[in-house]
């Protein structure tokens, strides 16, 4: 195990799971693309985001299945109670649990999508997606789930940064952050005039 740092200041533990990741048999699945969310949009819609904290450790391990996830530190033995983020089966397990969710408030009208712990919902009025993101949020407290509200965006935008894009719904169209332009502009000012000298990170921000 080891650890990575978070955009936060934080940490983030990594449980190198490579062994017991080549033993399991994930059945195939689909996760949603940003694409498919956008498709539930309609033209000046008011959105908002929801974060969910931790997304995987919600997810409780089956008692019997623990002793596979255990780990040594300093003579003490450790063991996940619940899903690491490192196990291949994971989002598999994330993603079915969160679908009766979804469909629950679909069947009620919600435009609402989900990738993973990112969620997004689209309302006609400002009102209407504070009455629904209020309705999701208190569901999802009540099911045990933890919202970050630091991350989440509550207050109904037209403008809104998901998944490395920025959706405007008052023109129905996607862009990239400005910080992400202004990098690629740098980037490429660097390929230009150095181009002789390019490093492997100036031609990463360029391919991703």
């Amino acid at each position: 195990m080891f650890v990575i740092p978070k955009k936060n200041g934080g940490i983030r533990p990594v449980f190198n799971l490579k062994k017991l990741n080549e033993y399991l048999k994930v059945p195939h699945f689909k996760m949603e693309t940003i694409r498919e969310g956008s498709q539930m949009i309609r033209p000046n819609a008011y959105l908002v985001s929801i974060d969910l904290s931790d997304a995987f450790l919600h997810i409780a391990l089956h008692s019997d299945s623990r002793w596979f996830l255990r780990l040594k530190w300093k003579n003490q033995v450790y063991q996940y109670c619940t899903t690491p983020f490192d196990l291949v089966s994971s989002l598999f397990v994330f993603t079915k649990v969160c679908r009766p969710i979804l469909e629950h408030f679909c069947s009620q009208g919600f435009r609402i999508s989900a990738y993973l712990d990112d969620w997004i919902l689209a309302a006609s009025t400002k009102q209407l997606a504070i009455q629904r993101v209020q309705a999701v949020v208190a569901l999802l407290q009540q099911l045990g789930w933890m919202v970050n509200f630091k991350k989440s965006v509550l207050t109904p935008t037209q403008q809104l940064e998901r998944l490395g894009f920025v959706l405007i719904t008052h023109t129905m169209m996607e862009s990239l952050p400005m910080k992400k332009l202004r990098d690629i502009r740098r980037s490429s000012k660097q390929v230009l005039y150095h181009s002789h000298r390019q490093s492997p990170s100036v031609v990463h921000r360029l391919t991703m």
